[in-house]
């Protein structure tokens, strides 16, 4: 992941800056969302913030997330 991202971000340009951050913060929304995946969730604990670290249901998971970017 470091050579691609040094690729993106060495280029210079706004699209290539932007892709990589942007990316990087997916993969490692992807890898909390992997990790948390069979972790349960009791008492007055919000499953969206512990596994989608969001408040309310989100629209796509990380998985659909990745794969829409991929596309």
């Amino acid at each position: 992941m470091g050579l691609g991202s040094a690729m993106f971000h060495g280029s210079m340009t706004f699209v290539g800056g932007e892709f990589d951050v942007h990316f990087i913060g997916i993969v490692a929304y992807l890898a909390h969302a992997m990790t948390t995946e069979n972790l349960s969730c009791e008492g007055g604990c919000n499953p969206h913030i512990l596994k989608q670290l969001s408040s309310t249901k989100r629209n796509i998971t990380a998985i659909e997330l990745t794969d829409k970017i991929t596309q």
